[in-house]
């Protein structure tokens, strides 16, 4: 009787250790600073452009924070602007889910202080499209469009 008991208290146990990790990947922990998520160029002039996420190592369903720069040549960046990157203006951003052919349940908000932070809200996890539209003051540009592909998880 005592070997019974065993096995349905460890699978219990067991189960309860896996459900309190559930939804959070580890490998998307909070972090401090920001995290390189990925880099594409805008249209039409073709300007690199970087998006970083603030406080978080990856996307996930929920509230998420991101930082835009723009980057000269074809320099691949990973870490923080430099002498080589600069500040983008965001006029509007849309959070899209190509294979649902839904946006986000809440509109993507711009930061009143600083408009290249922006934060959108993913309901649920899957591939996502962030269309940025944003201008680079000190380059002078009209409005450039970027498309950002990515993975979000729970």
């Amino acid at each position: 009787m005592k070997t019974q008991l065993i096995i349905p208290v460890a699978a219990i146990l067991f189960g309860a250790l896996t459900t309190v990790g559930c939804g959070a990947d580890s490998s998307c922990a909070d972090s401090d600073g920001e995290t390189h998520l990925t880099q594409a160029m805008t249209d039409p002039s073709e300007l690199s452009v970087m998006l970083h996420h603030v406080d978080r190592a990856c996307s996930i369903v929920g509230d998420n924070a991101f930082h835009a720069y723009y980057i000269e040549g074809d320099m691949m960046m990973r870490s923080a602007p430099t002498d080589t990157t600069g500040g983008v203006e965001i006029v509007s951003v849309m959070a899209m889910m190509p294979d649902h052919g839904h946006g986000s349940t809440d509109d993507p908000t711009i930061d009143s202080d600083d408009s290249s932070y922006f934060d959108v809200y993913f309901q649920m996890p899957g591939t996502w499209e962030l269309t940025v539209e944003l201008t680079v003051p000190e380059l002078e540009t009209d409005t450039e469009t970027v498309v950002f592909e990515l993975e979000v998880s729970e």
